[in-house]
Order: structure tokens, then C-alpha cells, then sequence
């Protein structure tokens, strides 16, 4: 045990090797006199080597961590937190703690914020310099899905999509989301959790095969010696179950979305069709009925054959509007055109008459 405290203390805590050391050391298991050992490694006062410290420190806590004991990593921190607390390492340490007990939408989205900045005040420091830690990285990118797994951007896209300055700062945080996945699986193309990580962020975006494809792959580059093997199995297949429901669901509103586009064009060519037969009849009827009662059938005819082309004209505009096609002018642009025509032959049957009366 003090060979491993000595040797992984020798790593810089800020490489991504300290953190795979230490988790490749808890992996195998500890027995109670390892941990022991830490412990009370830990609470001798007079040990003054602060980098083996830490070391015991965040080997105690990857442990707890692994084992989803809360009680103990509370009890660690608030030992030993202000001795460790400026420890450019402790804030990634603090994070990975934070995401075990919040759970709240606006929690989340703090994580994810307090993440962000972590890396933006790292980069500050390398001199503009990119992050290649990719724990710290994976971090952020994990954190990024945990906030919008819960919050309206999956189930209620289109309410989010309406405030533009919303959306924007959605696509802001799953596209560096995207970015830092991508390198945190270009450095290491073998660690499972990687890939679990991008078929989370996939999802967000809806792109569904892509996100299969990357479950599948966590599954098959998962580490089968760990001992919590068939858990984190468990956690892949699950997300791989929900990504084929998804993507089966989203089939199916677009099936109804072709089908209620279908039904609305029905619906407004019949509000069309009586309307034409409605003003076609109307049209007739009135026609003959000026000449066989008026002096001056001429006229009205004018008058009510202006009116008809307006009429028809307005029919068309409005049907559109009501069924919601008005705003598709690819679609519609026939239509548009043809109600405009027939306004305009309206009006100009209209402006004629008039202005002949005039005169």
C-alpha cells in the first residue's frame, strides 16, 4: 500500500494518469485493511506529505464513489476539504461528488455551469492552451446530458425552440459537449464509458441510430474483469432499450405528423370545393336573377362577379391560415398566388365598374 501511495504520487495530480491510476487500483478492490491503512494514513498529524495525502484522499473517495456510499464520502470531505480545497485537482473531485446527490433540474444545470468554468480557468492557466484531461473533459460533457435529460429540451423541443436566445445557449452546451467527447475518445478509444457518454449526447440531438451504435460499442469495450461489471452493463443496455423506444417513438409522430398534414389538405380542399360550388351557385343565381328583374343587369353582374373572385380569393388565404399551411410558401406558393390573382381580378372587376360610374 505505501508503494502504490508513493509511486502514483509521483504522477502529476493533474494528468489523466493520476486518475486512471487510482481508478485502476480501486477496480481490483480494496480489503478492510487497505482501506484502513488509508484511513488512518490519513488522521496521523504529523504526516506531513501533502501530495501522498491527496493520494490516500481521492483513492478513499474513487472508492466510496464506486460503491455509491454517500455517508462516507460526506464524512471525507468535510475532514479534509480545507486542506485539499485549493488543490487544482479538488474542484474535478468536488463535481464528481456534487453529481452523486443533485438530482434537482436547477442542481443539474449549476453542475454543468460550475463545470464549464472549471475548464475554461484550466485553459486560462495553460496559456490558451486546450484541455487534454479527459476525465475533466468527460466531466463536462456527462454533466451537460445529466442537465437536459431532465429538463424540456428532450420531450418539449418546439417550446424551448421558440426562445431563440434559449436555444441558443442549448446548442452552445451540447455542441462543446460534442467537441469534448470527441476528444476524449480520440485520446482514449478503448474506455467504455466514453461512448456511453456520446450516445447520451446523440439522443439530445435525436439522432437515434448514432446513438445505438455508440451504446452498443460501450458495451462491447466494457472492462468484463471490474467487479461492478454487470451493473454498468445494466446501465448501457438500458440506455440502448430507451435510444430503440425513442427512435420506434419518433417514428411513429412522424407517421402521425404525414397524417395530420394529410388530413388538414382534405379538409381544406373540401372547405375550397363548397365554397366554389357555394359562390358558383350563388353566382348563378343571382346572375339570373338580375336579368330577369333588373334594368340594368350589366352592372350588378360586375358587382357580383367581383365579389365572387374576392370572395373565392379570401376563402383560400383564410383556409390556409386556419390549417396552418399559410407559413409553408413552398408548398402553397399555387395557392398564394392564385387567391392573390383572384383578389386582384376582384378589385380590378370592381375598380373598373366603379370608375366607368364615375366617369
Amino acid at each position: 500500500m505505501e508503494k502504490y501511495l508513493k509511486e502514483t504520487t509521483m504522477i502529476n495530480s493533474m494528468e489523466r494518469l493520476f486518475e486512471k491510476t487510482v481508478n485502476n487500483y480501486v477496480k481490483q478492490g480494496l480489503n478492510q485493511d487497505q482501506i484502513n491503512f488509508l484511513t488512518n494514513y490519513l488522521d496521523l498529524a504529523n504526516n506531513d506529505n501533502h501530495d501522498q495525502r491527496f493520494t490516500a484522499f481521492f483513492t478513499l473517495f474513487s472508492l466510496y464513489r464506486r460503491e455509491d456510499n454517500n455517508a462516507a464520502i460526506d464524512k471525507l470531505f468535510k475532514k479534509y476539504r480545507e486542506e485539499f480545497k485549493d488543490l487544482p485537482l479538488f474542484t474535478h473531485v468536488d463535481l464528481l461528488r456534487l453529481s452523486m446527490i443533485s438530482h434537482s433540474r436547477d442542481d443539474l444545470k449549476e453542475i454543468m455551469d460550475k463545470s464549464k468554468r472549471y475548464i475554461n480557468d484550466l485553459e486560462n492557466k495553460c496559456k490558451d492552451k486546450k484541455l487534454n484531461h479527459t476525465g475533466i473533459l468527460h466531466y463536462y460533457a456527462h454533466a451537460v446530458c445529466n442537465y437536459y435529460e431532465v429538463s424540456d429540451y428532450d420531450y418539449k423541443y418546439e417550446e424551448v425552440s421558440q426562445n431563440k436566445s434559449n436555444t441558443k445557449v442549448v446548442n452552445e452546451n451540447i455542441e462543446l459537449a460534442k467537441e469534448v467527447i470527441e476528444v476524449c475518445i480520440n485520446n482514449e478509444k478503448d474506455y467504455a464509458k466514453f461512448y456511453a457518454t456520446k450516445g447520451r449526447i446523440c439522443l439530445l440531438n435525436k439522432d437515434f441510430d448514432e446513438a445505438i451504435s455508440n451504446f452498443l460499442i460501450a458495451k462491447a469495450k466494457e472492462d468484463t474483469t471490474r467487479k461492478d461489471y454487470r451493473l454498468i452493463i445494466g446501465g448501457y443496455q438500458d440506455y440502448l432499450l430507451f435510444a430503440k423506444q425513442l427512435k420506434q417513438a419518433n417514428i411513429l409522430m412522424e407517421q402521425n405528423k404525414t397524417l395530420e398534414t394529410s388530413i388538414k389538405d382534405i379538409h381544406a380542399g373540401n372547405i375550397r370545393l363548397i365554397s366554389l360550388f357555394t359562390g358558383l351557385i350563388t353566382l348563378v343565381i343571382g346572375n339570373l336573377s338580375v336579368i330577369t328583374s333588373n334594368d340594368e343587369p350589366v352592372k350588378l353582374m360586375f358587382i357580383f362577379n367581383g365579389m365572387f373572385f374576392i370572395f373565392f380569393g379570401v376563402i383560400i388565404v383564410f383556409t390556409n391560415i386556419l390549417l396552418g399551411h399559410y407559413e409553408d410558401q413552398k408548398k402553397n406558393k399555387g395557392l398564394n398566388l392564385l387567391s392573390l390573382l383572384l383578389i386582384l381580378a376582384g378589385l380590378l372587376i370592381l375598380g373598373w365598374f366603379f370608375f366607368k360610374e364615375m366617369v
